[in-house]
């Protein structure tokens, strides 16, 4: 079985549409998933979705995938905070 294949094909009953919308953020001017985000949908773990990605990157072309830097990283923190706060934040 390989590494990233869900363990079950059916998505939690919080991966509805809109849980999935509310993970992705706009860094760059592009719609970004965190890994963690991702590795949580498809019920892995984050080192191995991260593994996979270094050992198969025919699968996970680069120009979708970068490193944050520290203030995009505290943006992000700030953004996911005030989300679980209840205040939509929305990005400059």
């Amino acid at each position: 079985m390989d590494e990233l294949e869900p363990k079950n094909k059916l998505l939690p009953l919080a991966e509805t549409e809109e849980g999935i919308a509310d993970r992705i953020f706009t860094i760059r001017g592009v719609q970004v998933m965190l890994d963690s985000d991702i590795a949580s949908l498809f019920q892995v773990e984050v080192k191995m979705l991260n593994r996979q990605m270094k050992r198969n990157p025919d699968r996970f072309p680069m120009d979708f995938c970068f490193q944050l830097t520290e203030e995009e990283i505290l943006r992000l923190q700030f953004a996911i905070t005030m989300q679980t706060k209840g205040t939509k934040v929305v990005s400059p």
